[in-house]
């Protein structure tokens, strides 16, 4: 991507004697701005002589059921983030048939973010760590007919810890192992990942500087700025989950989902009736919601963590919808004990090098791994 992870992996890789062959995926459309991770990773690696690829995530329209059930299938339910895969898996189907081995990846090491918080609350939104009590009184969430939810007592703040240490184990403890490790679950079935932001070595240094070195735009920035190519940060994503939840397919078969005999069985009839039935409907006042969402990307973090006890959590009612689908679908998929019943035919696994091949010589371990 344009951002910090990738651009720190790669700066080590060229200064370890390595020209690694990058690759981006999102939509056609953040080709065309400067400012996106897609056209920040073209020209990134083409500073620094790399191979880059692009795999549009919008290439072969009409995949929106077969892409959704197939996330569904691989993650179990773990999580809504089906940005990345709203290609039914063709760019990790591309990559292993090509004969791709592994991918080298960044995922969030925590060094060189923003990290002003003002409250536990704020730190707890931060690791994707919201209770149904930080909603709002008046959010659809809360009529849903959902049960309460309490807050282990292991992950509260100890005596004496501040906010950005605080940050620091919810993110080890609760972020990484339940956002970020299903992620990559997703793509064990085709090649293997990498996470080098994430050893114990690196964690044990960054978590060693003061915080003014470990903030935007602190040592790593500045490092970068030393170390690698003069190419601008990216500003904006190369694809996005609104992007994907506008579109008139993925709200359709969401709210096909969202009709069936488990959905109703999971959430309140007429808060599940009425969550479908805007699915379909179109968009309200699209105006104040852009304007809503450009308000809060100019505004400072500051400002938003102060604001976020008053306005209580945020969740576009799509999201939630998209949260709602991925639930109802899993627990039908673990209901289901008939393994012929399922929509949708196990993933193809890539196959097994074999002993001769040059790649299972450099790679022995790959065998064992895929068995």
């Amino acid at each position: 991507s344009g951002g910090f992870d990738s651009r720190t992996i790669l700066v080590g890789l060229l200064q370890a004697g390595a020209r690694p062959r990058c690759v981006t995926w999102g939509f056609e459309a953040s080709l065309r701005d400067e400012r996106s991770d897609a056209a920040v990773a073209s020209r990134l690696a083409g500073e620094v002589g790399a191979r880059h690829d692009f795999f549009r995530l919008d290439g072969r329209p009409g995949r929106t059921a077969e892409a959704l059930e197939r996330f569904v299938t691989v993650s179990e339910g773990q999580l809504p983030d089906f940005t990345m895969y709203a290609d039914a898996f063709e760019t990790w189907e591309t990559l292993a048939a090509e004969g791709c081995v592994g991918v080298v990846r960044g995922d969030n090491h925590g060094w060189g973010y923003l990290g002003e918080f003002s409250s536990d609350l704020n730190v707890r939104h931060h690791c994707g760590a919201d209770l149904l009590d930080d909603y709002a009184p008046s959010h659809p969430i809360r009529r849903l007919g959902l049960p309460r939810q309490s807050w282990p007592a292991e992950l509260t703040r100890r005596d004496g810890e501040d906010l950005l240490g605080y940050r620091d184990r919810l993110q080890h403890s609760l972020f990484i192992p339940s956002r970020i490790s299903p992620l990559n679950h997703l793509k064990a079935p085709y090649l293997e990942i990498v996470n080098p932001l994430q050893a114990r070595r690196v964690a044990d240094v960054v978590a060693s500087l003061p915080e003014r070195l470990r903030v935007h735009p602190g040592a790593l920035a500045r490092a970068l700025d030393v170390h690698g190519p003069a190419v601008p940060f990216a500003s904006l994503p190369a694809a996005t989950l609104h992007q994907i939840l506008a579109a008139a397919a993925t709200r359709e078969v969401i709210a096909e989902g969202l009709r069936t005999a488990t959905a109703r069985r999971l959430f309140d009839a007429p808060a599940l009736e009425a969550v479908a039935r805007e699915l379909v409907s179109p968009p309200r006042r699209p105006g104040r919601a852009r304007a809503a969402r450009t308000l809060r990307a100019m505004l400072p973090r500051r400002v938003l963590n102060v604001a976020m006890p008053m306005v209580g959590a945020r969740l576009d009612s799509r999201e939630m919808a998209l949260r709602m689908f991925v639930a109802a679908r899993a627990v039908e998929l673990f209901e289901t004990r008939d393994p012929a019943r399922s929509r949708l035919a196990p993933l193809p696994l890539p196959a097994i090098p074999s002993p001769g091949n040059s790649r299972a010589r450099q790679y022995p371990h790959m065998q064992s791994n895929r068995a």
